[in-house]
């Protein structure tokens, strides 16, 4: 577990104090993940309203920024094991 809570702190700049899932079974980040769910079609405005508090337009900051991290962090990761399994070939 804590493996993975450095990984996580070294990808997004913060430490779950806790298992992340847990994290799931908070009230904010529930909304935040139903809210982004509306973002894929254009509708994240329409899903928060007219004025958001502030601490949700945070709290997706945080997880859009996250989020770039990690597909960041996937997609070397991904071009990592091609140019290796290239070079195997070879």
């Amino acid at each position: 577990m804590r493996s993975h809570l450095k990984v996580i702190k070294q990808l997004t700049g913060s430490e779950p104090p806790t298992c992340p899932w847990r994290a799931m079974y908070h009230g904010l980040v529930k909304e935040v993940l139903a809210a982004m769910a509306f973002e894929e079609n254009g509708n994240l405005a329409l899903a928060i309203g007219a004025d958001p508090p502030r601490m949700l337009l945070d709290a997706i900051t945080v997880y859009r920024v996250s989020l770039a991290a990690v597909r960041a962090e996937d997609e070397k990761l991904r071009m990592e094991k091609f140019k290796w399994e290239r070079e195997a070939r070879r």
